[in-house]
């Protein structure tokens, strides 16, 4: 017995000693992809591991040297690496296969291309690796990314592309996050990404995961309809250099260069690495020039109102209120304003107004080092910069943004990190759009007097008492001075409607008199009192543009934004493997984490509420000093300052069970607290309100080939910054931040009924009828969802993916219109002056939305797939009314069919690739701001491309087209129309293998000579 006991002792020893850990990535030698599901094992036994999506493998390996390592992967030729000593595995290997010339059946290759750790995630995840994105039929790989199943991609402009999973899509993508290697991408102004404007060039993306859903517990606040994360290349497994060029229609050019390069320490080991990328992009945006009737509610006439109409992509000819600038109403005002009507400025176009030749510069540096053969250590530097154009509660031209991000990383894969980043913003040049125009009419005229200019010519011109031109039309009653009582009731309405026949019988005429009228509005300066309309186009105009554009607001007249906001985040992660005494395998995995986040808003008062107050110099009569350029000149100021920080901590809880034959079920718990600043877990009204985001799962998988994935999860939305600082004067309102709640707030509606066309308030009899309420302060949005999916193989040919899913949403937040008074509220029976409000605050409703989504994939020859994928979404407002409730903005049914090929041979050539994709989205409603809001049409999507990877000069090139149909389509109302894009694109990519191999032969060529 002691013998025995003694042996096991030994052995348990001997396997300490000798217990390896062997980790690495395999490539395909060609493509640098890594190869999911490759086998790695010690010749002779079992002992070895499949490598995972990334292509990275690890294992132990209980056998003292010498041993062989098998690489092997379906389609390729197998490797095998003696190992003397373990100073070969001591750091991660590297190993690249050749491809096999033997075709191969579709099973195999299914199994190949799909890793058991994909069939059994409980998350709904979408991905497109290396050879997807360079493959990618669309004009980017970032819109490539409308391809996945699920995904709603909305262009409000060229520059500007936003993507979206589940519903209240939005062009401000506050409900999704974005990460850059794990790195949230947002603009710290903004609190959301902006596309891909300050993302990755697309030479350096290795592969983009977008997880559907609900996904706070694991990602934290903001993860709220999905996460997208993109991941770049690692310098010590893609090195080299690689230029990218890339011409297409509307001006397009896109170039962009990546270095590479590893380096060994004395022992071969790989120790440091460095990447530098920069990327150049120029192109003439699309173009927003949507004439149709705004849907604001008070945009009442329809285009073809002589008096002109509120356009949605003109801006500066809103109304006030739907009573502004009428005459119409009462007998008195109509006799007397006769075909007046009611009637709109003239305004400006968008094409007016932005900037529409777009750019952006994109550069990273990055510097790698290997603490450990296993432990890395890492830091960086992004930078954006560009031109596009923004559309959100307005359209904004952003000109100039800058985008910075610096950040170090200290991390073990599949183990822990520590990641710390800071990202700046600097708008520039920025400035909104619609404001801009309402900023440049005021500078000619104002509203009232532009108003009164107008009405005088038709009364002095037209009308003339009832003798002008408009009584002189066939069929006309006599004119008030002729015939009175006819314009008075009861006889009143037949007058008028006989005369109004008459003006439509004419209208030719009744459009020529409101354009004399028009133009006179526009030109009359009464000697010089008023300025003549700033028309596009001239020296004139351009000037007072860059006058209005380059002064921030608190310097009057200005709609330039100032903001220099800036974000600071500490995060890391662990994961423990739990073990019992005595056994290698795991008993449970264990991840725990922690975040910590702080925000430094910095806009001087353009857009939050960190005012900057001036103390400016007076005159003797106490009015203001201006210098020569027209700015007041400020003798003092003062500041004050924002902060908001948020932590948060969460653990995750994961153990398989194996039972029967091929059979396992996986259960996951995760949790995750979260406290902000602003929003503690107890209320002002005493409720308790933690900030608690729970997810768990279930997965059954049978043989590896299916699963069946079973979870819950849920969703925290922290307001933005926004929503809780912003003070931004629109003239007609202020929109602000809400975060302690207004009082007395007086609903627009009923001030409304106390105002006559004219202006005046009604008497205090009726003020009592006014509805006061209180407008309570932001708090988080909340979202659960429930999920039931399968993945797996069907008929031994065809991999399916399909998801049903039901949220419950609580706490959206939106905004509301009201109105408070300045000073006391009544004096001498009448109202104060007051002032219009958008305050920002949560629905008390909840809503539901439901769905399902299905993506099939068929492999049927090698390097050949014919995919499809379909969505359906719906909102349920569970009866509630609540016009805070967001938009849906979503089409209930949308599908992709397409077809793909890459390294095909033809003939002695290979290196052939193409891929097809058409989208179908059904037509929906999209309501953004009031001036945009209305119906996207169903519209269509063919993208296509064709390819030649010519390995020889290392080069691939590249022709396709997306929107090949051709047709304009709009994807978010106010929007431009995107229309075709035709494109061809050259990418040399040379390792640093061919650059070494190049110098040792002009070495050896110059030694022979």
């Amino acid at each position: 017995m002691m013998k025995k006991t003694f042996t096991l002792i030994l052995i348990s020893i001997t396997f300490q000693l000798f217990s390896q850990e062997i980790s690495g990535i395999l490539f395909d030698k060609r493509t640098s992809e890594p190869l999911i599901g490759a086998s790695v094992f010690l010749k002779g036994t079992t002992v070895g591991a499949q490598t995972d999506i990334d292509g990275r493998f690890k294992f132990k390996a209980a056998k003292e040297p010498p041993f062989t390592l098998v690489f092997s992967y379906i389609g390729y030729d197998a490797y095998e690496m003696e190992v003397k000593s373990l100073a070969q595995v001591k750091n991660q290997l590297q190993i690249r296969l050749t491809e096999s010339e033997n075709l191969l059946n579709a099973v195999e290759i299914v199994d190949s291309r799909i890793t058991e750790k994909q069939k059994e995630n409980p998350l709904t995840i979408e991905s497109m690796g290396l050879q997807q994105i360079k493959q990618t039929a669309s004009a980017t790989f970032y819109e490539g990314l409308s391809a996945l199943k699920g995904v709603d991609m909305t262009t409000a402009s060229l520059g500007f592309v936003v993507i979206n999973t589940r519903g209240f899509n939005s062009t401000s993508p506050v409900r999704s996050l974005q990460l850059l290697d794990g790195a949230d991408n947002q603009a710290p102004g903004l609190n959301f990404s902006i596309g891909n404007f300050a993302g990755a060039s697309e030479i350096d993306i290795q592969k983009v995961d977008l997880i559907v859903g609900a996904s706070s517990p694991l990602y934290g606040p903001n993860a709220f309809n999905g996460v997208l994360a993109m991941q770049t290349k690692n310098p010590f497994y893609y090195q080299g250099l690689t230029v990218f060029v890339k011409g297409a229609e509307r001006n397009m050019f896109e170039a962009a260069v990546r270095w590479g390069k590893a380096f060994k320490n004395k022992k071969g080991e790989d120790k440091f690495a460095f990447k530098i990328t920069a990327s150049y992009l120029r192109a003439y945006d699309w173009v927003a020039d949507n004439y149709s009737k705004s849907a604001n509610v008070n945009a009442l006439q329809p285009t073809t109102n002589p008096g002109g109409y509120d356009a949605v992509n003109r801006y500066g000819d809103e109304l006030q209120s739907q009573n502004a600038n009428s005459f119409l109403g009462s007998p008195k005002i109509i006799r007397d304003n006769l075909g007046l009507g009611q009637i709109y400025r003239t305004g400006y176009l968008e094409k007016d107004l932005v900037d529409y030749n777009i750019s952006n510069i994109k550069t990273s540096a990055y510097l790698y080092y290997k603490i450990t053969n296993k432990i890395e250590f890492k830091a960086g530097y992004n930078f954006g910069y560009g031109t596009t154009v923004y559309q959100g509660d307005n359209r904004y031209s952003l000109r100039g943004l800058q985008f910075h991000q610096v950040r170090m990383e200290v991390s073990q894969p599949d183990k822990f990190y520590v990641r710390a980043y800071m990202t700046a913003e600097n708008a520039g040049n920025s400035y909104d759009a619609v404001f801009t125009a309402l900023k440049i009419q005021e500078m000619g005229k104002s509203d009232a007097r532009w108003t009164q200019d107008y009405q005088a010519y038709w009364a002095n011109h037209i009308v003339q008492s009832g003798n002008g031109p408009l009584y002189n039309l066939d069929g006309m009653p006599d004119g008030p001075s002729t015939n009175f009582s006819a314009w008075i009731n009861p006889a009143f309405d037949t007058t008028y409607a006989r005369a109004q026949n008459v003006m439509n019988v004419n209208r030719d005429s009744v459009l020529k008199w409101h354009q004399d009228a028009r133009n006179y509005a526009d030109t009359f300066t009464n000697g010089g009192v008023y300025n003549q309309r700033y028309v596009p186009g001239t020296a004139r105009y351009d000037s007072i543009k860059r006058v209005v554009t380059s002064r921030t607001a608190f310097d009057e007249g200005g709609t330039k934004f100032y903001d220099k906001s800036k974000m600071l985040h500490v995060q890391g992660e662990y994961k423990w493997d739990v073990k019992k005494k005595g056994q290698d395998k795991n008993w449970f995995d264990l991840i725990t984490g922690a975040s910590f986040r702080m925000y430094f808003p910095y806009s001087l008062g353009t857009i939050f509420q960190d005012t900057f107050s001036r103390t400016y110099l007076l005159d003797s009569l106490g009015k203001r000093v201006q210098n020569s350029e027209g700015r007041y000149i400020a003798t003092d100021s003062t500041y004050n300052k924002i902060r908001n920080w948020e932590f948060g901590a969460y653990f995750s809880i994961t153990r398989k069970f194996d039972f029967g034959e091929g059979h396992s079920i996986i259960p996951t718990l995760t949790v995750r607290f979260d406290r902000n600043q602003n929003f503690a877990w107890k209320r002002k009204d005493g409720t308790i309100d933690p900030i608690i985001t729970p997810a768990a799962s279930l997965v059954y998988s049978y043989k590896g080939n299916h699963s069946v994935r079973l979870s819950f999860s849920s969703g925290v939305r922290n307001p933005t910054l926004q929503d809780q600082f912003l003070y931004y004067n629109v003239g007609r309102a202020i929109l602000i931040g809400n975060l302690h709640g207004v009082d007395s707030a007086v609903s627009i509606a009923s001030l409304s009924n106390y105002i006559d066309k004219s202006g005046n308030f009604a008497r205090t009899d009726s003020l009592r009828d006014l509805n006061f309420f209180t407008v309570e302060g932001v708090r988080p949005e909340r979202v659960q969802s429930l999920e039931l999916g399968y993945r797996g193989l069907v008929a031994k040919k065809v991999y399916i993916d399909a998801s049903a899913y039901v949220s419950f949403y609580q706490h959206f937040l939106g905004y509301k219109l009201a109105a408070t008074f300045k000073g006391e509220k009544f004096v001498n029976d009448q109202i104060r002056p007051f002032q219009v409000w958008r305050i920002a605050t949560n629905a008390k409703d909840m809503v539901m939305t439901y769905g399902a989504s299905i993506g099939i994939n068929y492999y049927f020859i090698k390097n050949y797939s014919l995919n499809g994928n379909y969505s359906w979404n719906k909102l349920n407002r569970m009866g509630s009314q609540d016009s805070i409730i967001p938009a849906f903005n979503t089409p209930e049914h949308k599908f992709n069919i397409g077809i793909s090929g890459y390294d095909i041979k033809i003939g002695k050539q290979r290196g052939f690739g193409f891929n097809v994709n058409y989208k179908w989205i059904q037509g929906f409603l999209f309501e953004g701001s009031p001036q945009f809001t209305g119906t996207i049409p169903t519209y269509s999507l063919l993208d296509a491309q064709i390819s030649w990877d010519v390995q020889k000069i290392y080069t691939t090139f590249k022709f396709g087209g997306s929107n090949l149909i051709s047709k304009r389509n709009y994807q978010a109302y106010g929007g431009p129309g995107i229309g075709r894009m035709i494109y061809g694109s050259i990418l040399v990519n040379i390792d640093c293998d061919t650059f070494k191999s190049w110098t040792d032969k002009r070495k050896a060529k110059k030694a022979n000579n």
